[in-house]
């Protein structure tokens, strides 16, 4: 049993589940060996072998916490979060001080995106382990969530100190970095996640996606093949790089990476909308009106595909246009009430008011978001005005707030020689 436990943290799975089954085989009523050969299951994606193990190790000792905590693990990277929650309970109730049930119990509320009950987890976990890197790291991921990045930033930052050779705890900080627009920052971080692991898919494509923000479409492009390469069903990193070949006016290729997302994913909203926008750049309306219709289905929430949506049918001269620029502008309304200092939102509100031809209120809203904005989301703002303006030159509205963002763009640069 011991020589398999060995072999297991050495990840020589098959050793292992050698050495528990001749454990079982000489004493069937070892729970230990039961739950060790389910962990090494878990650590084999053999799920339903690792259930049965588990279920055996609490038919056999009905007060084993970490066995509830094991069995609720796999259930979770089953997705079977409700399972998953219930063993979680289950533990907690047999040790109220057991740091990683609740830390566990934690990312699986994180991913059925409950995110306060997330925290309330993780500080249960950090409170009774204040060295549990794990449960800052998964708590920094949930306050970004919330886009909460300042207390995203701490956790991470705090994380890193306590082990600076935590590769998602660098690649966490810089996604969270990149969110911020602060894509020097993202960058470092992501570089150094890369050096402490080179085979993290997820880095390289958060590393392309800031690479694509900062208009480095090369490099982007070649990040996002690594990432692919290193996982060949990562629908996320097709989806940056189909955008980022659209954004190189690549449009061909990147409608073949929308295609694949879409074949991996059908229910990935920002994929439809990318591609929409793609075929919308292409004159592709009514291709455009098809997919732009599919992700307001999937995401009614979001601002930005009615307003593409509107522009689509702006160009097809279609009755009703304006009732999408008012629907972006009323679920732009209601994102910023909910969060107030989302500056993204503040300037694509601008934007809609601009082509409304209130000017007034439009300048208004691009000043008070100037003020908090960093360079890279006015360039971001910029690059809509100047989208919008490939579609529709003769705007004078647009025109006048695409020379103020301009103006504005060049005193930052002037004020930082």
């Amino acid at each position: 049993g011991s020589r398999g436990e060995t072999y297991r943290s050495m990840s020589k799975y098959d050793e292992a589940i050698r050495d528990f089954d001749k454990a079982i085989e000489l004493d069937d009523k070892l729970d230990w060996a039961y739950g060790s050969r389910g962990e090494t299951y878990r650590s084999m994606s053999k799920y339903d072998e690792a259930i049965r193990d588990f279920d055996k190790a609490i038919e056999l000792d009905d007060k084993l916490d970490w066995a509830y905590g094991s069995r609720g693990e796999t259930y979770r990277s089953m997705s079977k979060y409700d399972e998953a929650i219930r063993d979680f309970n289950k533990a907690i109730e047999l040790n109220d001080k057991f740091a990683w049930a609740y830390g566990n119990r934690g990312e699986t509320y994180r991913l059925m995106s409950k995110y306060e009950e997330a925290i309330r987890d993780f500080d249960k976990a950090i409170e009774l382990n204040d060295k549990y890197s794990w449960a800052y790291v998964r708590r920094g991921d949930t306050y970004r969530l919330m886009s909460k990045y300042e207390e995203g930033i701490r956790d991470l930052d705090k994380a890193i100190q306590l082990n600076d050779k935590y590769d998602s705890a660098y690649a966490s900080r810089g996604e969270t970095y990149r969110l911020m627009s602060k894509y020097e920052e993202a960058i470092r971080d992501l570089d150094k996640a890369i050096e402490l692991n080179d085979k993290s898919a997820w880095a390289y494509g958060s590393r392309g996606d800031t690479y694509r923000l900062m208009s480095k479409y090369e490099e982007a492009i070649r990040d996002f093949d690594k990432a692919i390469e290193l996982n060949d069903k990562y629908s996320w990193a097709y989806a940056r790089r189909g955008d980022t070949y659209r954004l190189m006016s690549k449009y061909e290729e990147a409608i073949r990476d929308l295609d694949k997302v879409i074949e991996l994913d059908d229910k990935y909203s920002w994929a439809y909308a990318s591609r929409g926008e793609t075929y919308l750049q292409t004159s592709r309306y009514i291709e455009a009106i098809r997919d732009l219709d599919k992700a307001i289905e999937i995401m009614p929430e979001s601002n930005w595909n009615p307003y593409l949506r509107y522009l689509t049918n702006k160009k097809l001269e279609n009755a009703g246009a304006e009732d999408d620029l008012d629907r972006a502008i009323e679920l732009a309304l209601a994102r910023i009430q909910k969060t107030p200092d989302n500056i993204s939102t503040s300037f694509n509100l601008a934007l809609y008011r601009t082509i409304q031809s209130d000017l007034s209120s439009a300048l208004e809203l691009a000043t008070a978001a100037a003020i908090k904005s960093s360079r890279n989301q006015l360039k971001d703002f910029q690059q809509d005005l100047e989208f919008f303006l490939s579609l529709f030159s003769d705007q004078e509205p647009a025109q006048t707030m695409l020379a103020w963002v301009k103006e504005h763009l060049e005193k930052i640069d002037t004020s930082t020689l």
